[in-house]
Protein backbone atom coordinates (compact mmCIF):
# COMPACT_ATOMS: atom_id res chain seq x y z
CA UNK A 1 0.00 0.00 0.00
CA UNK A 2 0.89 3.51 -1.06
CA UNK A 3 0.66 6.68 1.65
CA UNK A 4 0.78 9.98 0.04
CA UNK A 5 0.82 13.33 1.73
CA UNK A 6 -0.67 16.37 1.11
CA UNK A 7 1.37 19.55 2.25
CA UNK A 8 1.13 23.05 2.26
CA UNK A 9 3.92 25.10 0.45
CA UNK A 10 4.88 26.37 3.74
CA UNK A 11 5.13 23.01 5.41
CA UNK A 12 7.58 21.80 2.03
CA UNK A 13 10.00 25.34 2.28
CA UNK A 14 10.13 23.64 6.10
CA UNK A 15 11.26 20.64 5.22
CA UNK A 16 13.26 22.07 2.53
CA UNK A 17 15.03 24.34 4.15
CA UNK A 18 15.95 22.16 7.31
CA UNK A 19 17.92 19.82 4.34
CA UNK A 20 19.48 22.69 2.98
CA UNK A 21 20.30 23.94 7.16
CA UNK A 22 21.51 20.31 7.87
CA UNK A 23 24.16 20.22 5.01
CA UNK A 24 25.22 23.42 5.82
CA UNK A 25 25.48 22.52 9.25
CA UNK A 26 27.65 19.72 8.33
CA UNK A 27 30.30 22.09 7.11
CA UNK A 28 29.94 24.69 9.50
CA UNK A 29 32.63 25.08 12.18
CA UNK A 30 35.43 26.90 13.05
CA UNK A 31 38.77 25.07 11.60
CA UNK A 32 37.06 24.86 8.04
CA UNK A 33 35.59 28.84 8.38
CA UNK A 34 39.24 29.71 8.97
CA UNK A 35 40.05 28.99 5.61
CA UNK A 36 37.49 31.20 4.23
CA UNK A 37 38.49 34.08 6.51
CA UNK A 38 42.22 33.74 5.26
CA UNK A 39 41.16 33.92 1.92
CA UNK A 40 38.84 37.13 2.99
CA UNK A 41 42.04 38.71 4.67
CA UNK A 42 44.31 38.10 1.47
CA UNK A 43 41.61 39.51 -1.00
CA UNK A 44 42.44 43.15 0.41
CA UNK A 45 44.74 43.07 -2.41
CA UNK A 46 44.52 46.91 -4.30
CA UNK A 47 43.07 49.04 -1.02
CA UNK A 48 43.99 49.54 2.71
CA UNK A 49 42.21 48.84 5.37
CA UNK A 50 43.19 51.18 7.66
CA UNK A 51 41.90 53.94 5.40
CA UNK A 52 38.98 52.09 4.01
CA UNK A 53 37.58 50.79 7.41
CA UNK A 54 36.47 53.71 10.08
CA UNK A 55 37.21 51.08 13.07
CA UNK A 56 38.20 47.55 14.08
CA UNK A 57 34.40 46.82 14.01
CA UNK A 58 34.01 47.38 10.51
CA UNK A 59 37.21 45.94 9.23
CA UNK A 60 36.01 42.41 11.32
CA UNK A 61 32.03 42.61 10.07
CA UNK A 62 33.28 42.86 6.32
CA UNK A 63 36.10 39.80 6.88
CA UNK A 64 33.47 37.75 8.14
CA UNK A 65 30.85 38.58 5.49
CA UNK A 66 33.34 37.80 2.73
CA UNK A 67 34.05 34.47 4.38
CA UNK A 68 30.36 33.17 4.75
CA UNK A 69 29.41 34.76 0.74
CA UNK A 70 32.36 32.80 -0.44
CA UNK A 71 31.42 29.79 1.71
CA UNK A 72 27.73 29.57 1.14
CA UNK A 73 29.01 30.04 -2.77
CA UNK A 74 31.74 26.86 -2.28
CA UNK A 75 28.21 25.03 -1.52
CA UNK A 76 26.12 26.27 -4.27
CA UNK A 77 26.81 23.32 -6.48
CA UNK A 78 24.98 21.17 -3.48
CA UNK A 79 22.71 23.50 -2.04
CA UNK A 80 19.59 25.79 -3.73
CA UNK A 81 19.23 28.77 -1.97
CA UNK A 82 16.29 31.55 -2.93
CA UNK A 83 18.19 34.91 -2.29
CA UNK A 84 15.51 35.48 0.36
CA UNK A 85 16.51 32.24 2.57
CA UNK A 86 20.65 33.30 1.24
CA UNK A 87 20.03 36.47 2.78
CA UNK A 88 18.65 34.95 6.23
CA UNK A 89 21.62 32.14 6.09
CA UNK A 90 24.30 34.48 5.60
CA UNK A 91 22.70 36.65 8.95
CA UNK A 92 22.53 33.92 11.01
CA UNK A 93 26.16 32.40 9.82
CA UNK A 94 27.58 36.08 10.69
CA UNK A 95 26.37 36.44 14.14
CA UNK A 96 27.52 32.77 14.93
CA UNK A 97 31.19 33.18 13.40
CA UNK A 98 31.34 36.56 15.26
CA UNK A 99 32.03 34.55 18.21
CA UNK A 100 34.88 32.14 16.40
CA UNK A 101 36.53 35.16 14.95
CA UNK A 102 35.71 38.95 15.61
CA UNK A 103 38.08 39.21 18.73
CA UNK A 104 40.90 38.33 17.12
CA UNK A 105 40.41 40.24 13.77
CA UNK A 106 39.39 43.61 15.68
CA UNK A 107 42.88 43.11 17.38
CA UNK A 108 44.57 42.32 14.29
CA UNK A 109 42.97 45.76 12.75
CA UNK A 110 44.01 47.78 16.35
CA UNK A 111 47.76 46.26 16.16
CA UNK A 112 48.19 47.38 12.34
CA UNK A 113 46.24 50.76 12.31
CA UNK A 114 46.67 52.38 15.75
CA UNK A 115 49.06 54.11 14.04
CA UNK A 116 48.47 54.49 10.14
CA UNK A 117 51.87 56.26 9.59
CA UNK A 118 53.28 52.73 10.74
CA UNK A 119 50.94 50.61 8.47
CA UNK A 120 52.89 48.69 6.03
CA UNK A 121 49.69 46.92 4.57
CA UNK A 122 51.25 43.82 6.48
CA UNK A 123 47.65 41.93 7.78
CA UNK A 124 49.42 38.65 7.44
CA UNK A 125 49.42 38.92 11.29
CA UNK A 126 45.94 38.34 11.46
CA UNK A 127 45.94 34.54 9.58
CA UNK A 128 46.74 33.47 13.53
CA UNK A 129 43.41 32.63 14.12
CA UNK A 130 42.00 30.50 16.82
Amino acid sequence: MIMKYIITESQYQLITENTVFDKIKRRFNQEYLTEFIEEAIEDEDGYEPCSEFGDGYEYADEVIRKAINNFLYSLSSEIELTQESFEETEEILVDLSKDWFYDSLMEGFEQNCSDEEDYEGDFASLKELP
